[in-house]
């Protein structure tokens, strides 16, 4: 799945994440990797679902929740987002930085992560 996500061929990576995912439902990366896939082709509603998931089996998967706000963020479900951000930044600090310069949680700015 990784290589088509690389080469941008969505519709096969989301699928070879779904058939891996199939075989072990456990796998956090998985999910997070079929959210990439997701998001990128144009199915955010699912990628919030899959960075959800894989929050879920790995709580702390940084990537996951700081990708659940971006998404979060971008369909207008601000609360959410803050909730999601603020547990990513909890996770690794250095996501604070990256949060301001990403267009995806520009209408989070100004906003208190606590």
């Amino acid at each position: 799945g990784n290589i088509l996500l690389d080469e941008g061929q969505y519709p096969a990576a989301i699928e070879a994440y779904r058939r891996a995912i199939a075989l072990n439902p456990a796998y956090a990366n998985a999910h997070y990797n079929l959210g990439l896939a997701l998001n990128r082709g144009e199915n955010p509603e699912d990628g919030v679902e899959a960075f959800r998931q894989a929050a879920r089996i790995d709580p702390g998967m940084a990537e996951a929740w700081y990708n659940l706000a971006s998404l979060q963020a971008r369909l207008g479900r601000k609360a959410e987002a803050l909730e999601s951000l603020a547990r990513a930044v909890s996770l690794d600090g250095r996501l604070s930085h990256a949060a301001q310069k990403d267009p995806d949680l520009a209408s989070l700015k100004g906003e208190d992560l606590q």
